[in-house]
């Protein structure tokens, strides 16, 4: 019997490798919420869920850590910013959809009856990232020096 080339092989295997959960908007956001709701059993989930927020997001909890220190907190990473065992859904998503314009989107969750959410995605290199906090949204004074 003959052998399949090499190079069929690898795609094939390449072909069945499963996609990356931030490979799509709906993904990236399905992953985080899992992994914050992982995060009331196993803390490190939040670090998990940090890595999925969009680098606005992730900046601006890095500036609410170096504020917490600033007051005498010390050795917080930006992950524990994410408020451990605090956080619920409000109501059970059972679809999700994007509208994509760009590398900017918006997830729509839906639950039953009347149940939506929107949640705000950004497409960044290494994914779909979503976004918790707009720079616009915080308007707090910087660390004193």
């Amino acid at each position: 019997m003959r052998q399949p080339a090499p190079w069929l092989l690898l795609v094939l295997a390449l072909g069945c490798a499963e996609e990356a959960p931030d490979a799509t908007p709906e993904g990236a956001l399905s992953a985080f919420l899992d992994a914050m709701q992982e995060s009331r059993y196993d803390d490190a989930r939040r670090a998990d869920a940090y890595a999925l927020l969009d680098e606005a997001t992730r900046e601006e909890l890095e500036e609410r850590v170096a504020r917490a220190e600033a007051l005498g907190r010390a050795g917080l990473e930006p992950w524990e910013m994410l408020a451990m065992g605090r956080f619920r859904l409000a109501f059970e998503p059972r679809s999700m959809s994007a509208r994509v314009e760009g590398g900017e989107g918006v997830v729509v969750v839906r639950g039953g009856d009347s149940e939506r959410a929107e949640v705000p995605v950004v497409q960044e290199p290494g994914g779909w990232r979503v976004r918790l906090i707009q720079a616009d949204d915080v308007d707090l004074p910087s660390p004193p020096p």
